[in-house]
């Protein structure tokens, strides 16, 4: 049976907390980078999501995120998703640690959390937990290369899937920076396609974005984000 368009929507979007573990906006791969001790920062985003033969879903997301001990950064991130008149929530306390630079520019880094999901009329319930290993490397003044893999479980599916993530982000003038990746895991037939662009209001402070992503294939899903952050 095919599970209602919301049900894989708030899915989608929990399964997206767990690739992008406080990533740049609005990449859903991950950098190697963490919030210093005693920063923090807000980060939020709608989302438009369409897939073929099937009703339209919104999203949205909020996330708190704060530097503490051992260059390690956690948040705690409430998403909701709504179509077709019913609606799902889920929860996903998310966690990275780098692990030191790698030379020549490298970094590496480890994120790991949990998720919940409550469905329309349900309970918030667990719904599973992943870890993610990051890659960044500085390609030059100007550009970045983020690769990612990792682990995910959903107690919902009954299933364990790996993940992975690759990302080219460039400063394009001052204050823009444009982004494309592709990522995908290994129970789906065709990886997603995204680009995305991010616009610093405040320099380190106040970021604006968007994104639109594409998956390959016949099925024609597709995603539209635009979202914001404040570091502080």
């Amino acid at each position: 049976m095919t599970k209602p368009f919301h049900v894989v929507a708030v899915t989608s979007l929990l399964a997206a907390a767990s690739l992008s573990v406080q990533a740049g906006r609005p990449l859903t791969t991950d950098d190697a980078g963490v919030v210093e001790k005693g920063h923090c920062e807000i980060e939020s985003f709608l989302a438009h999501a369409t897939e073929r033969d099937s009703p339209s879903a919104n999203g949205a997301s909020f996330q708190l995120g704060c530097g503490v001990a051992g260059n390690t950064q956690v948040a705690l991130q409430l998403v909701t998703a709504r179509s077709a008149g019913a609606s799902a929530r889920g929860l996903a306390f998310n966690g990275k640690t780098a692990l030191g630079e790698a030379g020549a520019g490298n970094a590496i880094a480890v994120g790991w959390g949990l998720t919940a999901a409550q469905p329309d009329g349900g309970t918030m319930k667990y719904e599973g937990a992943f870890i993610n290993g990051i890659f960044t490397k500085a390609v030059d003044d100007a550009m970045k290369l983020h690769a990612n893999l990792g682990w995910s479980r959903s107690q919902t599916a009954k299933q364990s899937t790996t993940n992975w993530g690759v990302a080219l982000e460039r400063t394009v003038a001052e204050g823009f920076d444009a982004m494309g990746e592709v990522f995908s895991n290994d129970r789906e037939k065709s990886p997603w396609v995204q680009v995305g662009l991010r616009w610093a209001v405040v320099p380190e402070k106040f970021f604006l974005d968007t994104s639109f992503g594409r998956m390959t294939g016949a099925t024609r899903q597709q995603q539209l984000t635009v979202g914001l952050k404040a570091a502080f």
